[in-house]
């Protein structure tokens, strides 16, 4: 996986120079890394050549698209596209136009994107869910000079003035049915299609936390290069593949393409609201997909296995081992792609096995990575861990370029033209086989009493307990004191128990990793590409009232004190312990017994198990030998209260306020019986 082959070192890194090229940066050594396109190739040629090759192999009624009520061959896709694209022709567009695609049927969809394109024009999909404000936004920012639409949706774009553009002219599809089914099916001649000038083939809108940043530009060349390299190595050819993800992301446009890529059939989702749990299984069953690109969230989700599923793509998010063995079978190829956060395409890929820690792989040919110190313009030696950087070929567009996202080629990589590197703000590392591990996303670790924390570390671990379907983890508080909290759902085949998450969080993590308090919800909510939606989790209750606090660090005090004088009835602690014995406060404070033959030390109680022990025993009875035949000696009085099972009681009161119950007693464990958490214990210690 070197860029130079086995055995030889190559050229040295500038700023490195005692490290060798090949030690920094990661290539697929085993593929060309040339582009698998020619120059001024497009999309729609693309599409075209696959649709002769079918015919041409005697496989004319391969299906591109196979939906309820409408199924297309490739052919008949291709003369459907070749209709709608004179019929935009006819209303003035040309090359170069920017038309905005707005429609919620996937299959009038396609056929709306493959017209656009072969005009020569760049497509501009818009979310038909979004708010008309939203919209009106991108299509002024993209200056969309048409919107592509049908006729029950023209009230999301009523007018030119509802867009606030002035100039977007919108065309329902529906209403000139009859105009566009007498165009002719036929290609379009080379005058029709604007040339061969380099041209964006898309502008999509890629989100950020902040919302919706600026558009990105994805050209014909890098799409065509991205998707035929994707479609060689994951081998699709023949499948049916779910086509899930919205038309307007980076992931659907991605899925769309490298199924015509192949000579795949796209089997597009229902209308309405993404499916998901049983609803999307019963899809996916039903519909006999053979091939799923999906995120871990919406994986998730799926509780049975679907026999015939032979391809599993897993991207978007770090894919848990606990995950990959609940879909891991024989016959089943499992990998996952690396998109890097801010970008549209995928740049490294890798077999997913659930005894492996979670991989980003090896770099898709045409890409580079290599892993950079995330302070200083530094790149560091294979076993390192530090942020990744992409780069070659692959990242001629589909990155979003904000703030300080990309840095100079200080390394001189080969074929690179960009002349940039892309920080990703994951990090990762190059184990001994070459592969990149991931070892967490920058963005989402957090500092707990001075400690980092990995969250997405944290969610893996909740997703290995017994009954757990997925799992987020958050920190929630003031940024000087955070507080973790653990969000999970559950499977509808069994319950789930908190406390064997906790013991489970408590064996495989350090106790500053442990989420403060667990909540468990419905369903994760997800972006409408399958991503989790962390901002948009359920708020926690709110934090008890100021009176409430003042009430129970008063109660803390008082009984702070009272354990303070306890402690001084103790004993100094011996210099040489070998047979001390060590006394609890209700050895020291017990009556005076007589004599008992020797015991083994007790053990060192905890504070837990101070509050969960019984009241003191009665003192051992022992025989009178005064007479020849021995009485029983009196039966003692009840021992007296004790200062300890003062101090117990008072604090069992003070931890019924903090549950909210009547009694609780003393002898009952913290956890186990009353079922606290570590949220409770720190309410009880405040």
């Amino acid at each position: 996986m070197s860029i130079t082959q086995s055995g030889q070192h190559g050229p040295q890194a500038p700023g490195r120079p005692d490290v060798p090229l090949s030690e920094l940066v990661v290539v697929d050594r085993h593929e060309a890394q040339g582009w698998r396109v020619r120059r001024h190739e497009r999309l729609d040629s693309v599409f075209e050549e696959r649709c002769d090759w079918i015919r041409e192999y005697g496989r004319a009624g391969q299906l591109a698209v196979d939906a309820p009520g409408v199924s297309l061959t490739y052919d008949e896709l291709d003369a459907r596209a070749n209709r709608l694209a004179r019929y935009l022709r006819l209303h003035g567009a040309e090359a170069g136009d920017r038309i905005a695609l707005l429609f919620d049927d996937r299959v009038e969809a396609y056929v709306a994107l493959l017209a656009v394109l072969k005009i020569g024009a760049t497509c501009v999909p818009l979310d038909p869910d979004a708010p008309a404000d939203r919209l009106a936004f991108v299509v002024a920012d993209t200056a969309a000079r048409i919107v592509l639409s049908r006729s029950h949706l023209r009230s999301r774009v009523t007018a030119p003035e509802a867009l606030g553009t002035g100039t977007a002219e919108v065309l329902a599809v529906d209403d000139a049915a009859a105009l566009i089914a007498e165009m002719s099916p036929a290609r379009l001649q080379p005058a029709e299609r604007g040339g061969l000038a380099d041209r964006p083939a898309y502008v999509v809108h890629v989100a950020d936390p902040s919302g919706w940043s600026e558009g990105v530009t994805l050209d014909h060349r890098a799409v065509g290069n991205a998707v035929r390299i994707a479609s060689e190595t994951f081998g699709l050819r023949g499948h049916r593949l779910y086509q899930g993800r919205a038309l307007f992301s980076g992931g659907g446009i991605e899925e769309v393409w490298m199924a015509w890529a192949a000579g795949a059939t796209l089997v597009p989702a229902p209308g309405g609201p993404a499916l998901r749990g049983p609803a999307l299984h019963a899809e996916l069953e039903g519909r006999r997909v053979t091939a799923l690109c999906t995120t871990p969230a919406l994986l998730s989700t799926l509780e049975r296995d679907l026999p015939g599923l032979r391809f599993l793509l897993v991207s978007g998010e770090p894919c848990a081992p606990g995950l990959v063995a609940r879909w891991h079978r024989p016959g089943r190829r499992l990998l996952t792609a690396y998109v890097p956060p801010g970008a549209s395409v995928t740049a490294a890929w890798a077999e997913a096995h659930p005894d492996e820690p979670v991989m980003i792989g090896t770099p898709l040919p045409t890409y580079a990575t290599v892993v950079l110190d995330p302070e200083f313009p530094l790149a560091l030696p294979h076993g390192q861990t530090g942020e990744l950087g992409v780069a070659g070929l692959g990242l001629a567009c589909g990155y979003l370029d904000s703030g300080d996202a990309f840095v100079g080629d200080f390394l001189g990589i080969p074929g690179n033209p960009s002349g940039r590197i892309y920080r990703t703000g994951d990090l990762g590392r190059v184990d001994t086989e070459g592969k990149i591990e991931y070892r967490g996303r920058i963005a989402l670790q957090v500092l707990v009493g001075g400690e980092r924390i990995d969250l997405t570390a944290v969610e893996s671990v909740m997703l290995g307990a017994r009954g757990v379907a997925s799992a987020v983890v958050v920190a929630h508080g003031a940024p000087d004191r955070p507080e973790l909290v653990g969000y999970y759902t559950r499977r509808s085949d069994g319950p789930v128990d908190e406390q064997e998450i906790r013991s489970l969080l408590r064996e495989r993590l350090a106790p500053g990793h442990v989420p403060a308090r667990l909540e468990r919800i419905d369903a994760l909510p997800l972006t409408a590409d399958g991503l989790v939606d962390r901002a948009a989790l359920p708020a926690l209750p709110a934090p008890p009232s100021g009176t409430e606090m003042s009430v129970l660090r008063a109660e803390n005090a008082r009984l702070s004190e009272e354990l303070e004088e306890l402690e001084q009835l103790l004993p100094p602690f011996p210099t040489e312990p070998p047979a001390a014995e060590v006394l609890t406060p209700d050895q020291i404070l017990r009556p005076a017994e007589p004599p008992v033959p020797p015991a083994p030390a007790p053990e060192v109680l905890t504070l837990d198990q101070i509050l969960a022990a019984p009241t003191a025993p009665a003192p051992v009875r022992t025989p009178t030998p005064t007479a020849p035949a021995p009485t029983p000696a009196p039966t003692p009085a009840p021992a007296p209260t004790t200062p300890a099972g003062g101090l117990a009681a008072a604090l069992a009161g003070v931890l019924a306020e903090v549950l909210a119950v009547e009694h609780v007693p003393v002898d009952a464990h913290v956890f186990d019986d009353l079922g606290a958490d570590s949220m409770v214990m720190t309410r009880f210690c405040a």
